[in-house]
């Protein structure tokens, strides 16, 4: 895990670059605290910080070159399946001088050329250049784990792990309005290739870049087949999610583990113990939030094993969102992130380089409520009435709410309505023209044409490849990355997944029951009392708190600083409003939508 800054056949003084370069690693090392190495040469120049997790030692510092030094490349992540393919390759005459995956990952390249990547099973965003054809390359992983930015101008390209390092090279730094607006009002956030810069754009998962003769080819290599041809089979599944945990447990430095009262984070935990290892766990629990200690307390005792508490609310009254910020580049969406942030601060002062959670679970195997409305619709749509209405009994959701639920769904599958359509409030007046402002349906639900009216599916496929997943990776990875911690994400093996839609629909949810198929593979390895949960609650965070009762007279003078105004936000209006709700106690849902705009104004602060 390690952070990279590439400039291709970048237009400018080698001294110059190099004098940057260098200025740039004065900074900040967060991404790769423990080495930093440089390669110049005028074509092709690289920054690089090494987080040494697979093999320790010097031979697996980057950038690396090849043995008949026309490849050099640079590498963020991690190769899961690296031995596997190192004793191919080695059949086929490679020798290896190191131990680790990244000159693995390059002889893998220089043996099967692009389509390399087909045969990669990892987290990973990587950079090669070809010295020969002076040709370069560019890879993000499949569910966009791992960071990579991208910056195309007359003076050539720039491609980095953080959007600041780019711009540490842009003279002219404008923010992109458009997206700021879709953040504010409408709280999308990371779900396209653009970032809250103009000119500074992110490329998207399962995609590889090709820059050549000063032209960028963008190319999408995997796409997840939701076909089904399988009934789920209790014993299969148990088998293939242990080995999705037995391969993310592999370092050469101490391993942690997530958490919550969930079912998610509790089953990679209960797997991982299985298979033998040792397990050191922690939570937190924030003020004003739902607890879940007795969850956690009974799934701890159950199956024994080392577990914290992280008391974080001394840090988190006193702490400064900016420093959140600048380690994620652009605004964040929730105070959940705030309080995830300072977890991983306490994780490494206990010395742990690895981070293990359960994000991804609810979006591969539908465990949010809204996959139940969108189950039910399927069964509906199907004519499956007998199934839909055992379902609905045994769900527990009131029918008229589940009918209304189902209505509207099915006016947006029909496009009569945009599923932002009832959310008018308060949010949209107070810009200065009193405008609603309007944008295209971009939702977990603007369902393409899904085969054999699988809505489900379609829906389950949405969040992990465009909208939910996005967001909960990057804050996963900057929150980690800002205390050089490796984060990963079991359920987002991409193997696991393929298998996981090749499952019947009907086998997600039974009984009313979501994500079955995990709870019944599980069951005997967990604790029941744990796995038999069916209330879910989200990420610890409450943003009505931390709006009205921590940060608010700082939010305050925020919206009356003149030269933070701008064209879009009537600072004065939403004061006004501000200290009215105050007032009357009547913040129930606008938390939200008041942090966006706070940290938003926050990150308007920043010199990124």
């Amino acid at each position: 895990m390690c952070g990279f800054l590439c400039l291709v056949n970048y237009k400018e003084n080698l001294n110059s670059v190099r004098r940057k370069l260098h200025n740039i690693s004065n900074y900040t090392n967060h991404r790769g605290p423990d080495k930093t190495s440089f390669f110049f040469n005028d074509k092709f120049s690289v920054l690089f910080r090494r987080l040494s997790i697979i093999d320790l030692t010097k031979k697996s510092d980057q950038p690396i070159i090849s043995k008949n030094n026309r490849y050099i490349m640079v590498f963020n992540g991690e190769i899961y399946n690296y031995l596997e393919l190192k004793k191919i390759l080695e059949e086929k005459g490679y020798k290896f001088f190191s131990k680790g995956d990244t000159e693995v990952l390059l002889n893998c390249f220089i043996e099967w050329g692009e389509n390399f990547i087909e045969k990669i099973r990892g987290m990973f965003s990587f950079c090669i250049w070809d010295k020969n054809l002076n040709k370069f390359y560019a890879f993000r992983d499949r569910f966009g784990q791992k960071p990579l930015f991208y910056h195309h101008s007359k003076l050539g390209l720039i491609v980095s792990s953080e959007i600041k390092d780019i711009n540490y090279f842009i003279e002219q730094k404008n923010e992109n309005i458009d997206i700021s607006k879709k953040y504010i009002f409408m709280s999308f956030c990371d779900n396209n290739k653009n970032t809250f810069f103009k000119d500074i754009f992110r490329l998207l998962p399962s995609r590889k870049l090709i820059y050549k003769n000063k032209k960028i080819n963008i190319f999408k290599y995997w796409s997840l087949n939701i076909k089904e041809n399988k009934k789920y089979d209790v014993d299969e599944f148990k088998n293939n999610f242990l080995d999705t945990v037995n391969i993310h447990t592999k370092a050469d430095v101490k391993i942690a583990y997530l958490l919550s009262g969930g079912l998610d984070s509790s089953s990679i935990i209960a797997a991982a113990k299985h298979l033998g290892n040792e397990i050191n766990s922690f939570s937190i629990i924030p003020e004003n939030t739902f607890d879940e200690r007795p969850y956690i307390n009974s799934f701890v005792k159950k199956l024994n094993f080392n577990h914290d508490y992280i008391d974080i609310k001394e840090t988190s009254d006193n702490l400064d969102v900016g420093k959140v910020l600048y380690y994620h580049d652009e605004p964040i969406k929730g105070s959940e992130c705030i309080y995830q942030y300072l977890l991983r601060k306490e994780i490494n002062q206990r010395n742990y380089k690895v981070l293990i959670g359960g994000e991804g679970g609810d979006e591969v195997l539908g465990g949010y409520k809204r996959m139940l409305i969108v189950y039910l619709y399927t069964l509906f749509n199907q004519k499956k009435f007998k199934e839909f209405n055992e379902c609905l009994k045994k769900s527990g959701m009131k029918k008229n709410l589940i009918e209304k639920e189902i209505k509207r769904l099915k006016n947006i599958i029909n496009k009569k309505i945009s599923d932002r359509d009832d959310k008018t409030g308060f949010e949209f007046l107070i810009q200065q023209k009193k405008i609603k402002y309007k944008f295209l349906s971009e939702n977990w639900n603007d369902l393409k044409t899904p085969s054999k009216f699988n809505f489900f599916k379609q829906s389950l496929y949405n969040s992990i490849t465009y909208n939910d997943i996005n967001l909960a990776l990057r804050m996963e990875d900057r929150n980690c990355m800002s205390f050089g911690i490796e984060n990963r994400v079991p359920f987002l093996d991409h193997k696991f997944v393929e298998y996981i839609f090749s499952i019947k629909y009907e086998d997600f949810i039974k009984n009313g029951i979501q994500k079955y198929m995990l709870r019944e593979s599980i069951k005997n390895l967990s604790d029941k009392f744990l796995v038999n949960r069916k209330k879910k609650s989200g990420r610890p965070g409450n943003d009505n708190h931390y709006i009205f009762n921590i940060i608010f007279d700082e939010f305050i003078d925020l919206l009356e600083t003149k030269k933070l105004n701008n064209s879009f936000l009537d600072h004065k209006a939403l004061a006004v409003k501000l200290i009215k709700e105050k007032k009357k106690k009547s913040h129930i849902t606008s938390g939200n939508f008041y942090f966006r705009v706070y940290n938003y104004l926050k990150w308007k602060r920043l010199k990124l």
